[in-house]
């Protein structure tokens, strides 16, 4: 993950004075028929940044202000209030200035937002070494997502926001690499049964919770077992007949019917809690601080549902603490102000898809790097079996699958951006058939004259009934 902060190149101002300065020309703006009175406190900034070392800015400043006077004296109040306001929004663009050599100025506790580890592309701030990345390890790396979490209870919500705040907590037995296999996590290895009807996992030794306390076969067990109870993802784990824990870092799942897809739905609904602290929560268990505790790579610190969740290294993380100290997520519900906050440096990357129409522009923009991810979203048309013309007729249903030009489709709709695939899933699925097509129209079946279509000119599209 990319820490590196957008930043304007420029000078710095403490932040405390860069508020003051704020303030005076809102005060100003507010009391502008008193001149005396701008004129005194015109001196106060004027001041300020001369003793900053910061003299073109303050004699700018101060021009600037005295060409709102003379407006104001000719009595032209709409030219008085646009001056002062280029004022505010230069003042503004100081305060998103930082020190190049710095890493800029980032706000910090409550200034984190106005209130105090997922879509086909993110986008990130654009590191310009390795010592400004390494540099980095400790301070905070601020993001921005559609929603945070309502919740983190694993099994409440199941929705992309709320999943990404519980993974940067909870680890699943096993995961996905870069490369799309499926790799151990909590689980060292794991092995199935002749005939598939169970799956043994070894557990790593040693794996701690953010309490301190050391992971066991019996977490696993009561957190899988939770997920089968659960109105939200049992019906994903009815394969499941029960679970066995032999010793503490053996777990046996032992199965009613051979599920090829156990893996993969693992991988969503099997994170791992520690038993005390979710029991002993009750009712709350995933909306309490002392609830959410995981094996993860980030401890849960702060967190207001649906604003703003804050997390801290964990620095006990089985497989070595994170180089990231702090992460805060804020809410952006809309993608252009997330894009414009990226830009303005207000925050270092965008967990969510942006639209596909802005991807070029992002692209060439040296600041930013946009990350390709395949997402999990699947646009299809459906077809009716069950009746009407389709129902019994499978040479028309094949008509309509060589009609369709998904190529074109793909660019209508996500700019040619999206992957096609020839089944309901995506590309990188366990024990997806690799069914593949040439995507290009297949003239003489989407045209069946036989069944009394009337074809275009070329063959190639399904027009209508004779």
């Amino acid at each position: 993950m990319q820490t590196q902060a957008l930043q304007h190149k420029g000078f710095k101002l403490d932040p405390r004075t860069k508020l003051l300065l704020m303030a005076v020309v809102s005060t100003a703006e507010f009391l502008y028929s008193h001149v005396a009175f701008m004129i005194a406190v015109a001196l106060i900034p004027f001041v300020l940044l001369i003793s900053n070392k910061q003299y073109k800015t303050g004699i700018g400043f101060f021009v600037l202000f005295s060409i709102a006077l003379v407006t104001k004296e000719v009595q032209s109040a709409l030219h008085f209030n646009v001056v002062l306001n280029m004022i505010i929004v230069l003042l503004v663009g100081l305060a998103g200035c930082g020190d190049p050599g710095q890493g800029g100025t980032q706000p910090t506790g409550d200034q984190a937002s106005p209130e105090g580890a997922v879509g086909q592309s993110q986008v990130q701030a654009d590191p310009s070494s390795s010592a400004q990345t390494n540099a980095n390890s400790d301070r905070t790396l601020y993001g921005a997502a559609n929603q945070v979490n309502t919740t983190f209870d694993p099994w409440g919500v199941i929705n992309s926001y709320d999943n990404l705040g519980r993974i940067q907590v909870f680890n699943t037995l096993v995961f996905k690499n870069d490369a799309g296999k499926i790799v151990g996590s909590l689980a060292k290895d794991w092995e199935w049964s002749e005939d598939a009807m169970q799956i043994t996992f070894n557990l790593h030794q040693g794996v701690k919770f953010h309490n301190g306390e050391e992971l066991k076969a019996s977490d696993v067990k009561f957190s899988l077992d939770t997920a089968r109870q659960s109105p939200t993802c049992a019906t994903y784990l009815t394969s499941i007949e029960h679970i066995e824990t032999p010793d503490d870092y053996t777990v046996i799942v032992k199965l009613n019917k051979p599920n090829v897809a156990l893996l993969e739905v693992l991988m969503t609904f099997g994170l791992i809690v520690h038993e005390g602290s979710y029991s002993a929560a009750g009712d709350l268990a995933g909306d309490t601080l002392e609830s959410v505790i995981g094996t993860g790579p980030y401890r849960l610190t702060e967190w207001k549902p649906t604003e703003i969740m804050v997390f801290e290294s964990f620095d006990d993380y089985f497989e070595g603490a994170p180089s990231i100290k702090n992460l805060s997520i804020k809410t952006i519900s809309d993608p252009n102000t997330a894009i414009i906050a990226l830009q303005t440096g207000d925050i270092d990357i965008y967990f969510q898809s942006v639209p596909a129409i802005s991807i070029g522009t992002l692209k060439s923009n040296d600041s930013l790097t946009v990350v390709d991810i395949t997402s999990k979203r699947l646009f299809y048309m459906g077809i009716n079996w069950e009746f009407g013309p389709f129902a019994s007729n499978p040479k028309l249903r094949e008509a309509v699958a060589y009609g369709v030009d998904r190529n074109a489709l793909n660019m209508i709709a996500n700019e040619g951006l999206g992957t096609i695939v020839y089944y309901p899933g995506g590309p990188d699925y366990s024990g997806q058939p690799n069914v593949k097509n040439t995507g290009k129209p297949h003239p003489k079946r989407a045209c069946p004259s036989d069944l009394g279509w009337l074809c275009g000119k070329h063959g190639s599209t399904v027009c209508g009934l004779r």
